[in-house]
């Protein structure tokens, strides 16, 4: 079952459960707004899996994790508004983009943040900018292209400069 599934398909078991869990609450009232921008999104995390699944997996002090697919670059006005449903909701709120090759916060996406983490199969990648991501960036055709950059970088422990150095050489 695709986060997008679960989205499609809020049954009637999420309006009962609004009022003891915020995340459920929040999902209720964001599915219209992140409708309207034409995205294909949906719940993941524990929200997800309880939708999914119908197993007490939710507390009050639950977050509310959403992914959006974003095949192709996000427009700016499109990344203000999915920036603006993190304000007024009752609970934690954090947005996944995933570009179709890894997904990255959209707080870093968004923020134009130096460095970004991106959640691949393959594992976790730092990436220099999380804006170029999957649309001609660091990411060409699904493989990894080399990237240039000139980065301080300072050893404080030697076991882990070791470590280090012996991965980048291998």
């Amino acid at each position: 079952v695709s986060p997008a599934m679960l989205a499609q398909a809020l049954s009637a078991r999420a309006a009962p459960a609004a009022a003891t869990f915020p995340c459920v609450a929040a999902l209720l009232s964001l599915a219209p707004r992140l409708d309207a921008l034409g995205l294909e999104w949906g719940p993941a995390g524990g929200a997800g899996f309880w939708l999914a699944s119908g197993l007490p997996v939710l507390r009050p002090s639950s977050d509310l994790d959403l992914v959006i697919r974003a095949p192709t670059r996000l427009d700016p006005t499109v990344i203000e508004a999915l920036c603006a449903l993190q304000a007024g909701v009752a609970c934690r709120l954090d947005i996944q983009v995933d570009t179709g090759l890894g997904g990255v916060a959209l707080s870093e996406y968004a923020g134009g943040a130096k460095r970004s983490l991106l959640k691949t199969a393959d594992g976790p990648l730092l990436t220099l900018k999380a804006s170029s991501i999957g649309f001609g960036g660091q990411f060409k055709s699904g493989f990894w292209q080399p990237v240039r950059a000139t980065l301080a970088v300072r050893n404080v422990n030697r076991t882990v400069g070791t470590m280090l150095g012996h991965e980048v050489t291998k």
